[in-house]
């Protein structure tokens, strides 16, 4: 089962669950899709091929391109995107979105669920300059959030070591708790950033509940940092192997 099927599966098991809800909408911006066309697009726009559901005109994707086929026909012209790239093109023409139609997990998204969706994801976290003078265990942070970091953490492969949830003491007197990355370069800050940032927000949480934060190698309070915060760990990155290198799965034959 595909995280997005997991996230609708769960979504329906818990109608009224708002966490249940963002978790789906996260996981459906996060999916590749295939965006049913009328033609082949030119590069520059995209005619998407529409059905009428409920007087809305609304496009169809799909997260596996069997069932597109299934439901659409072989030949099928379509666009491969994102679920985000795709609620970004369809919401300014009012245009709503079949998710898997005629599939057990199909979702129809109304164009206003669209625009709230590319209105959330443009979203961007604020910096802050406050300066961390002493380290405690993380208390309280609600489950939920560590859940959605964790979630979020599989699908950032090698792009750092660990993240370590803490309680700072601020320089300005203030207390808050803290996502502490490990390891990440520079050029990968901003996007991890991001990405944990967009996890909280559609933990349903808000998301100024915890700070973000990519200390240097060498930042004195990192020992304090391991000693008293709770490491999330994130998998490591993918190592391609040569072909026939393992024994148990041979080399392809054209």
């Amino acid at each position: 089962m595909t995280p997005l099927a997991e996230a609708f599966a769960a979504m329906e098991a818990r109608p009224d669950d708002d966490g249940a809800r963002l978790t789906y909408y996260l996981a459906l911006a996060d999916t590749d899709l295939s965006l049913v066309l009328n033609r082949d697009s030119d590069g520059e726009t995209a005619d998407a091929r529409t059905m009428t559901v409920d007087g809305v005109e609304t496009a169809m994707a799909f997260d596996d391109d069997l069932t597109l086929v299934d439901t659409c026909g072989p030949g099928t012209e379509f666009l491969a995107a994102s679920g985000r790239q795709i609620a970004a093109l369809l919401a300014p023409a009012g245009v709503g979105l079949a998710v898997n139609p005629g599939a057990a997990d199909t979702a129809v998204l109304p164009p206003e669920a669209l625009a709230w969706l590319t209105q959330t994801l443009a979203q961007s976290p604020e910096a802050a300059a406050a300066t961390p003078v002493a380290v405690h265990p993380p208390t309280g942070i609600p489950e939920v959030v560590e859940s959605a970091l964790a979630r979020r953490l599989t699908g950032l492969p090698g792009l750092a070591r660990a993240g370590w949830l803490v309680a700072f003491d601020y320089g300005d007197g203030s207390r808050g708790h803290a996502l502490v990355i490990e390891g990440a370069t520079a050029r990968v800050e901003d996007a991890l950033a991001a990405a944990l940032s967009e996890a909280l927000v559609f933990s349903g949480v808000d998301a100024g509940v915890l700070d973000i934060t990519f200390p240097a190698e060498d930042a004195p309070l990192w020992p304090a940092i391991q000693r008293q915060g709770r490491r999330l760990a994130f998998p490591a990155a993918a190592v391609p192997q040569p072909p026939g290198s393992n024994p148990d799965a041979p080399p392809k034959l054209r």
